[in-house]
């Protein structure tokens, strides 16, 4: 792995602790502890310093690089002639087209592909490659064709209804200085406007990964991002097939996933920040939730624990059957013993109690968290059945779509609190209906299995 050498300056992660003794790292997505030699406690000294490392520190770094507890500064830019940019598109009237035409006016520096996925309006902008689709093949199948036809080292995938800039691009591009980077993506946050939707999007957009870098790979903090905005290696894309031209939706996903499987590291950059448009209406807004749930079941054929809505240990599963049970003394008890198994597991390795009780309890609400998604965005309608049964559910149902909805309106507060909880129970509302057709289409519940995991010692 080619590392950028001793001019080269990294930043930590958020999640990066130290003990007191100095000697042990904790930090990564998911959390990894690192035992520091004296010489790595020099090298981790100088990382928190933000200082230049000295020689010797590549296989420190290397591994810190790859547990996502570092990051990489961008740094020197890409030039645009060495990124091809590729646009699929299915232009339905004029206004789709101006959209198109300035789209491509950003890349003038830029080999430009764009693919005319069938489109009812014929497409003519200036500046690009323009091929055609006879039938509509899809996004995948669009990718994939222009990927036949790049010849750059990097290609950029950018869709109709997103934007970023050149310089934008290429700076974004500097990280792959790291030899083992096959795909680097930007933010991708939602243009903000006077509607309703697009406050609530501008909050909790299925495109957009957050304000944290990250490795984008399953366990992550960013366990994917869209193609909406992607930056490639072209030749590591051919590589593993390109996209999934079966897949309609969560052909990208999938990608990603293929990738990490590979070996092949993919980064998520929120320095960098390109921009999409929301759905306009309900309709579509109901419709783009919907697809990205139908996508669950088909994702579970071949990434199946990857897929899982929820994934906790025994005792916190054993937590949450006492609340549906009633059973609030089973309750205390397993949680109990899920916060001294993990403060005890982390303080053994050699954390501080403190933090380590503190690293339990939010691992703890965490899962109360991931959980309630789950009651939503999966389970919803098995949770309605039983609860006829069993009325218990019915806190249970309530608290998941309330008291998520609240608690992230709380951190934002751009709309009235009542408006956002509607909308994204519509939100999850909409992506459990595709999870569930998905499920009966592809006549497999695997999309809807929880996972249970061991927590084990991971240090470095």
């Amino acid at each position: 792995m080619e590392i950028f050498g001793v001019t080269t300056s990294f930043y930590i992660d958020s999640s990066w602790h130290r003990n007191t003794k100095r000697d042990v790292i904790f930090a990564g997505s998911p959390l990894r502890a690192f035992r520091l030699s004296q010489a790595g406690t020099v090298i981790a000294d100088a990382l928190e310093r933000g200082e230049e490392l000295a020689n010797g520190h590549e296989q420190l770094t290397t591994r810190l690089l790859q547990a996502g507890a570092v990051h990489p500064h961008l740094s020197e830019a890409l030039k645009p002639e060495d990124i091809t940019i590729v646009i699929p598109a299915f232009v339905r009237d004029s206004t789709d087209m101006s959209t198109l035409q300035k789209l491509t006016a950003l890349f003038q520096n830029h080999p430009v592909i764009v693919i005319d996925d069938a489109s009812p309006l014929r497409i003519d902008v200036d500046g690009a490659v323009i091929i055609r689709h006879s039938t509509n093949r899809g996004p995948a199948a669009a990718r994939n064709t222009a990927l036949e036809k790049v010849s750059t080292t990097y290609v950029a995938f950018v869709d109709l209804d997103a934007s970023i800039t050149s310089d934008q691009l290429c700076c974004l591009g500097s990280l792959f200085k790291d030899a083992d980077t096959g795909v680097v993506a930007p933010r991708v946050a939602s243009h903000d406007s006077a509607s309703q939707l697009s406050h609530y999007e501008v909050v909790r957009s299925p495109l957009d990964m957050g304000s944290l870098p990250a490795l984008i790979r399953p366990g992550s903090r960013v366990p994917y991002v869209p193609a909406a905005i992607l930056l490639a290696r072209t030749a590591i894309v051919r590589h593993v097939g390109g996209f999934n031209e079966t897949m309609r939706y969560g052909e990208d996903v999938d990608l990603l996933w293929r990738l990490s499987d590979a070996g092949i590291m993919c980064r998520y950059e929120p320095q960098v920040t390109g921009v999409h448009t929301p759905r306009a209406s309900l309709r579509k807004f109901f419709l783009q939730r919907f697809h990205y749930g139908l996508s669950a079941a088909v994702l579970a054929k071949n990434h199946r624990s990857y897929v899982a809505p929820f994934a906790a240990n025994i005792l916190m599963i054993g937590s949450l059957i006492s609340v549906a049970a009633c059973a609030p003394l089973f309750v205390g008890l397993f949680l109990l013993a899920q916060f001294a198994s993990s403060s005890f597991m982390l303080f053994r390795i050699g954390n501080d109690l403190a933090h380590a009780c503190t690293t339990a309890i939010m691992n703890i609400a965490h899962s109360a968290r991931t959980f309630a998604d789950a009651v939503t965005r999966a389970w919803f309608w098995l949770f309605i059945i039983l609860a006829i049964f069993f009325p218990s559910l019915r806190w249970i149902i309530a608290g998941s779509v309330v008291l998520p909805a609240l608690s992230q309106w709380s951190r934002h507060r751009i709309m009235n609190p009542l408006t956002f909880v509607v909308l994204r129970s519509i939100d999850n509302f909409s992506y459990c209906a595709g999870v569930w057709c998905g499920v009966l289409q592809q006549k497999s519940f695997a999309a809807l299995f929880p996972r249970i995991i061991v927590w084990r010692r991971r240090a470095g």
